[in-house]
């Protein structure tokens, strides 16, 4: 499916307001992959790869782990996964835990995973 790994492509996690940037961490895909694998169903990526811009219209953080800079070595260290139901909730944040994830964001519709090893680490956050 994915030119990034076997089950994601560069394009989902482009930056949604269309500028190009979709520069992410191996890191990121490799923690993904082994967690669907975990999971054991597709995921439906919300967000990836930020540019300044389209973060700032988001209400991101200034230091967002979704931010990807082109041209620079800023890439994106994040992905939210809709959970429209418990079942894909509880798979979806199982699943995070057990491939290693050690920053996880419990959102009502969505569950947030990242690799930003500069942030607090082993937290399980709400914004």
């Amino acid at each position: 499916m994915g030119d990034l790994s076997e089950h994601f492509s560069r394009s989902e996690f482009a930056c949604q307001c269309g500028c190009g940037a979709n520069q992410v961490s191996p890191v990121l895909i490799g923690r993904l992959e082994k967690m669907r694998g975990l999971a054991g169903i597709p995921f439906d990526l919300r967000s990836g790869c930020r540019c300044p811009a389209h973060n700032a219209a988001v209400k991101g953080r200034a230091d967002s782990a979704h931010l990807t800079i082109p041209g620079t070595s800023e890439v994106c260290e994040a992905a939210d996964i809709a959970t429209p139901d418990s079942r894909t909730r509880f798979m979806v944040m199982w699943a995070a835990i057990m491939a290693g994830f050690e920053r996880i964001e419990d959102a009502l519709t969505w569950i947030h995973v990242d690799v930003d090893k500069s942030k607090d680490q082993r937290v399980l956050f709400r914004t």
